[in-house]
């Protein structure tokens, strides 16, 4: 799986876990996302550096920087379908 797409499923999952009865971060799982345990693991270590996710386990939970970047990054809005992919 792309890099950007796993990110922007996996903020999507921490984002709808604020307000969706559910929803829990436990969702984010190699079999719910089709990637590995490993690819899932490195990405949350990128997501967690960045301050885009804090916590650990079951606690983590998107940030606002998370939700910001979420909502403004031109690529995540392609990803899902609202704007055309830009070339390179």
């Amino acid at each position: 799986m792309d890099n950007f797409r796993l990110i922007f499923k996996i903020l999507t999952i921490y984002k709808e876990t604020l307000w969706k009865v559910g929803v829990s971060p436990d969702d984010v799982t190699p079999e719910s996302l089709g990637t590995s345990e490993t690819h899932i693991h490195n990405v949350l270590i990128v997501l967690r550096n960045a301050g885009l996710i804090t916590g650990t386990n079951g606690d983590t939970i998107i940030t606002l920087a998370g939700l910001e970047y979420l909502d403004s990054n031109y690529r995540m809005k392609a990803i899902a379908g609202e704007r055309k992919p830009y070339s390179y």
